[in-house]
């Protein structure tokens, strides 16, 4: 619930309020590489050598996509750090569903994940709500609640149910096709 829902969902916006939501996207294609490297350490097992090679190639795209933004310093280079902190939550979060996936199903797994991460968030957004920050808006609301429903919510159980299938590497390069999405 933490790793994989609310912290990552708490820093990608904080993030994007520094650093534009395309930069944001491309950084999310980090997830293999530290789902490769978590899984890596879980099993004590290092990749084999093309892998390896292919994991050096994405990390050395990664470095080159926030290069400029790091260099910038300031609110860019914590826009990129506040991603890569979050895509490294998720390397650890697609890890530790594999197992529970495989035990108790997808649609259990991430209803529970979901209501522990609304627990943990939810004074956040009363935080929000409060002091004139936000306001709210019901249509505004209707638009999150059908985005993520049919949207977030059915591509986390799906993705849920690969990684159970296929691994937790091999399912995360599925977020290689979030940015051109």
């Amino acid at each position: 619930s933490i790793t994989w829902l609310a912290f990552p969902m708490m820093l990608f916006p904080l993030a994007q309020q520094h650093i534009t939501s395309g930069l944001a996207g491309m950084l999310n294609g980090s997830i293999p590489l530290f789902a490769a490297a978590v899984s890596a350490a879980l099993l004590r097992h290092l990749p084999g050598r093309a892998q390896l090679a292919g994991l050096a190639v994405g990390a050395v795209g990664l470095v080159m996509l926030g290069w400029t933004s790091l260099n910038a310093g300031g609110n860019n280079a914590l826009g990129v750090a506040l991603v890569v902190i979050a895509c490294c939550s998720y390397g650890w979060a697609v890890n530790l569903n594999v197992p529970l996936t495989q035990k108790y199903g997808a649609l259990p797994v991430f209803w529970r994940c979901q209501l522990i991460s609304v627990a943990v968030l939810a004074p956040f957004g009363a935080f929000g709500l409060s002091g004139g920050r936000s306001q709210w808006n019901t249509q505004s609301a209707a638009a999150m609640v059908a985005l993520g429903v049919f949207g977030t919510a059915l591509a986390f159980v799906a993705m849920c149910e690969l990684s159970a299938r296929v691994g937790s590497t091999r399912a995360s390069a599925l977020t290689y096709l979030e940015a051109v999405i």
